[in-house]
């Protein structure tokens, strides 16, 4: 149980670790997209000034006024182009980030099923060898008393014969002595 607990643990500090690498890109794509938006603004406010310079006779706008307002035109136009792609790569980052995530949280969930069925398995090993365990200390008991009898017995068998041999020792000196 310990270890599941640490398995998840360390689980959601992996996610935890990823996500917020992966927000420090969104960050940076945000400052992007903020100056590009800033640039924007500067270009139309120039764009505004350069409709309202007009250096020809009689107050009409001249070739290079227009021209200028087109240049700050395509300026703009190449920032929006800008703002587009940054909100590309934003958009990008949030959905890889969500599809890495349900990726990675899945791959996380099958390791943890695979280690929760080793470790039902491990269980069940260890729970098979204490049984075995426990036949083999009855089988070694029940030799241990089969040992103790037989050595009772060849106690016993010793002791006799002694005693027969020290009864005949006797009654030998004693035959002697009568004869």
């Amino acid at each position: 149980m310990k270890i599941l607990i640490r398995l998840l643990l360390f689980t959601f500090l992996f996610l935890f670790d990823q996500t917020s690498k992966a927000s420090d890109s969104t960050e940076v794509i945000k400052e992007k997209l903020h100056l590009l938006l800033e640039k924007r603004k500067d270009d139309f406010g120039n764009y505004l000034i350069s409709l309202e310079s007009k250096t020809g006779f009689f107050g009409n706008q001249t070739k290079k006024d227009i021209k200028r307002s087109n240049e700050v035109l395509e300026n703009i136009v190449r920032t929006d182009n800008g703002i587009f792609l940054e909100l590309k790569k934003l958009l990008d980052a949030r959905t890889s980030e969500k599809t890495d995530g349900t990726f990675e949280l899945a791959n996380k969930e099958s390791k943890i099923q695979r280690q929760e069925t080793a470790l039902v398995n491990v269980q069940s090993t260890i729970e098979n060898k204490n049984k075995e365990i426990k036949v083999l200390e009855k089988s070694i008991k029940s030799k241990n008393i089969s040992l103790i009898v037989l050595l009772l017995l060849f106690l016993a068998s010793l002791f006799y014969l002694i005693k027969q041999f020290t009864r005949l020792q006797k009654q030998k000196l004693t035959n002697e002595k009568n004869a």
